[in-house]
């Protein structure tokens, strides 16, 4: 059974920043997932509703106030990427052991997943953006 070990390296700012970083990412995505489900649900039920009073024309309003926090944590976390991208050029260059790649690439799968994510809702999902 192999051992799965987590080695901060030599730079241990550098390992918190990633820590803090992909879990970061990880919480909007998660509460943006969250966030969907809750909308589709109550317009589902709204629909619902609607149709059984025999509306057959209506408006539906979803709103939430995570939406807002999720609009603003959309606007921040980049901040936080680049200053762990930066931070990861600076240690790389220096020539200072860093974490295992494994959390290196994890962190950048997080920011990546969820820079998917927020593209998506801004060019057809339309939550919060």
């Amino acid at each position: 059974m192999r051992k799965f070990q987590i080695k901060p390296g030599d730079s241990k700012p550098f390992f918190i920043l990633s820590l803090i970083n992909g879990g970061l990412y990880a919480a909007w995505f998660i509460t943006y997932i969250v966030c969907a489900a809750l909308r589709a649900s109550a317009f589902s039920s709204a629909q619902t509703s609607m149709l059984a009073s025999g509306y057959t024309s209506f408006t539906v309003e979803v709103t939430s106030p995570m939406f807002a926090v999720l609009r603003a944590s959309a606007y921040a976390l980049p901040v936080v990427l680049g200053i762990w991208i930066i931070y990861y050029f600076v240690k790389e260059r220096k020539g200072t052991s860093l974490c295992n790649n494994s959390i290196i690439l994890s962190v950048f799968a997080a920011d990546v997943l969820s820079a998917l994510v927020c593209a998506a809702d801004i060019t057809m999902l339309h939550m919060i953006f």
